[in-house]
């Protein structure tokens, strides 16, 4: 596998359609870095597209200025307001609706800086994404390309290249494997599309994100997971902040199903060393007697003293402690949440009042528990 100390969580190109697949559902970007010639505009052209049921559009701005982006304006007459013409590259909203769109953004750390900016309105605060005064499509998947530093090609950085943090990075190298794999692959099969997919919501993943970050900031050993000083001057690789541990939890929903996707995922948004030692915390996670034992027998289970033991139960029963009940506001008056109850009371008191008030954010109401005053009591 051609790799170097520059590569940016390192993928073979098979793992670029589950990636995709993925990121679809999220409202965020895939960015891939690779040498000339790896196969990255193939790949997301040939196969991912067609694979995902998607409409390619192949957009590459190197060497266009921001006029030549967002198209070239006139007055009106008998108005003050400018009206721009749709430039053909764009999948604008007159012309794919919500049809199903892949928006390949090719060589895009080498994009005029003016660009780049101008590229920020994709990812727009709310509503279908923006360049300049156009609307694009309701349903397009932007895939970021470019080189890496090392390859020499480059006359930008990816550092510099804005959005980012709202991109799952990687890189693509190449994988002799891979590439048998696909010569040897009949080119008359049709490539059958995968199912439409709804959005992915962060606050309805079962994610053990809020609780390995709570436990992070207690340990006392110092380190800051969640929100550490960017490196200066910035060296563009993916690193923990807010917004990247929101891409963190959605990347949990393939947790189980797929331990490698799940695994490139994470660090293509929080970076490796947060990543390595969240997973950390999910092999603890992993340690724990299914939540349906618990559920049927809570008092025979032996809670261990260890802090971490503790969090990670927590956070075990918070995540699919609910799964499956239909009211959860009945359950707890009839009981159906003692075995909840049971768990928190036998851990650490701060761990207890966190787990109980996190129920309550979910819509389980253990402030309404016969024994809420115990439980809330910080």
């Amino acid at each position: 596998m051609n790799t170097n100390l520059n590569d940016i969580n390192p993928i073979r190109p098979s793992d670029v359609l589950p990636m995709a697949t993925f990121v679809q559902r999220t409202n965020r970007f895939l960015f891939l870095l690779g040498a000339g010639g790896v196969g990255k505009t193939s790949i997301l052209t040939q196969e991912v597209g067609p694979a995902l049921g998607r409409e390619v559009w192949y957009v590459n701005l190197n060497g266009m200025g921001p006029t030549e982006v967002t198209g070239y304006g006139k007055i009106l007459p008998d108005s003050p307001d400018m009206l721009f013409s749709e430039p053909s590259i764009w999948p604008t909203k007159r012309r794919v609706g919500n049809r199903p769109v892949i928006c390949v953004l090719d060589e895009f750390p080498d994009y005029d800086p003016y660009v780049q900016a101008l590229s920020r309105s994709l990812f727009p605060a709310s509503g279908s994404p923006m360049i300049g005064p156009h609307e694009l499509g309701s349903d397009v998947l932007f895939v970021l390309l470019g080189n890496r530093r090392a390859d020499g090609v480059r006359s930008s950085k990816v550092e510099d290249a804005p959005m980012t943090e709202r991109c799952y990075k990687a890189t693509l190298t190449s994988s002799l494997g891979d590439w048998l794999d696909w010569v040897d692959k009949d080119p008359t099969a049709a490539i059958v599309p995968v199912p439409a997919l709804p959005k992915l919501d962060p606050r309805k993943v079962e994610s053990h994100v809020a609780a390995f970050l709570k436990f992070g900031t207690t340990a006392g050993d110092g380190r800051d997971l969640f929100h550490p000083p960017v490196t200066v001057p910035y060296d563009g690789l993916p690193h923990p902040c807010p917004r990247t541990w929101e891409a963190a939890m959605l990347a949990d929903e393939v947790r189980i199903s797929d331990r490698r996707l799940h695994n490139i995922l994470l660090r293509g948004c929080v970076g490796d060393r947060a990543a390595s030692a969240y997973l950390g915390f999910l092999s603890i996670v992993d340690t724990l007697p299914d939540i349906a034992q618990l559920k049927a027998n809570p008092d025979s289970y032996v809670v261990s003293g260890d802090p971490s033991i503790q969090y990670a139960l927590v956070s075990a029963c918070l995540a699919t402690g609910a799964r499956g009940v239909k009211d959860a506001a009945v359950a707890v008056h009839n009981g159906g949440f003692d075995w909840l109850v049971s768990l928190l009371m036998r851990v650490r008191g701060d761990l207890r009042s966190y787990g109980a008030r996190s129920a309550v954010r979910r819509g389980i109401p253990l402030d309404e528990h016969p024994r809420s005053t115990e439980l809330l009591n910080d």
